[in-house]
């Protein structure tokens, strides 16, 4: 995931300094102005070409907007979106404490690239957003115009795949530690909890144990046998992201009933196989015995009618081993004393 975040801003720099983009801006900015000169057809066409490929460039980063905003008047030049921040200046006062001022702001003080945390956005129907913000540079490495994308609240949900590979109970989620309002909110959205509730900016009532050990042990990371909000025994493995600006963290659950289900069913397995094995050595056993006894009992049965007499009956047993030898010669017993 961190290697995503990497690509993503990687792209970013690479295109706000992009000498094509600083064209792009020069010639926003002079229309915006009023001073631009008649252009050629094939200046208009280039800015057309252009105009597509940051669309297509937002679109391919599910980004909800990306703007370009003149870094002398704070006038918005540019919108993919062309709705929110369409044609307006970011000093108004729809824009006043709103993350994306505040980042704004800050990239143009330090002269790089920085990205504030998802909150409620007010121009944008309160929705939470985060934005990311690179300078775009001119040839004397003046900042002319600031480069920012707005993530929708799905953006960290889309990347995650937090279901992917995890089983029915399993799950993988982004929580941050808002440090303005000093708490847990979840950066992504949760499908095994919550009922639908829990989504992006949501706040529990209450920390759970694992959020608290992840601050703890930061990048390291590490796991452990939990609680979750549900009340569920759960197994989980959390680590920050090494993204700078946010404080996020990955954490991954999965109840432990469903872990421990393979050897449940190994052991249910091995109880089936094992009642099987009994049964059928029990069987053997009895078939076994009743060959041994019934012999001796016959055998006894004809020795106690000889004794009293009766040298008429004979014990019938075809058999081959000591027990029809000994059958056969107390049948010659009785013959030779009768």
């Amino acid at each position: 995931m961190q290697n995503i975040f990497r690509q993503r801003a990687t792209s970013m720099r690479l295109l706000a300094a992009n000498p094509e983009t600083v064209g792009f801006v020069t010639e926003l900015a002079a229309i915006r102005s009023g001073n631009s000169a008649q252009q050629s057809m094939n200046a208009s066409q280039k800015r057309m070409l252009y105009t597509r490929h940051i669309k297509k460039f937002a679109q391919i980063n599910r980004y909800k907007d990306l703007i370009i905003i003149d870094a002398a008047s704070q006038d918005v030049l540019f919108s993919t979106e062309g709705k929110t921040h369409s044609n307006v200046n970011l000093s108004s006062i729809e824009f006043q404490d709103t993350g994306l001022t505040e980042v704004v702001e800050k990239v143009l003080s330090s002269y790089k690239g920085s990205v504030v945390d998802f909150e409620p956005y007010a121009p944008s129907a309160g929705i939470q957003s985060a934005f990311y913000v690179e300078p775009v540079f001119d040839s004397k490495n003046n900042i002319v115009a600031v480069m920012v994308v707005q993530l929708p609240p799905s953006f960290l949900t889309d990347i995650i795949e937090s279901r992917k590979g995890m089983g029915k109970t399993g799950e993988s989620y982004i929580v941050g530690w808002n440090k303005k309002n000093k708490r847990f909110e979840l950066r992504s959205d949760l499908q095994t909890m919550g009922d639908g509730n829990y989504v992006t900016g949501a706040v529990l009532a209450s920390n759970l144990n694992y959020w608290e050990d992840a601050v703890k042990y930061g990048l390291n990371g590490n796991s452990g046998n939990y609680i979750d909000s549900s009340g569920n025994n759960v197994l989980v493995a959390y680590n920050r992201l090494e993204v700078e600006g946010v404080e996020w963290y990955l954490i991954s659950k999965i109840d432990k009933f469903e872990v421990a289900a393979p050897v449940r069913n190994i052991i249910k397995q091995m109880l089936i196989i094992s009642f099987a094995l009994t049964l059928l050595i029990g069987l053997a056993a009895f078939i076994i015995a009743r060959k041994i006894t019934i012999p001796i009992v016959e055998d006894m049965k004809f020795a106690q009618a000889v004794s009293e007499g009766d040298f008429d009956n004979s014990i019938a047993l075809n058999q081959k081993d000591e027990l029809g030898q000994l059958a056969k010669t107390l049948n010659r017993m009785a013959r030779n004393l009768y």
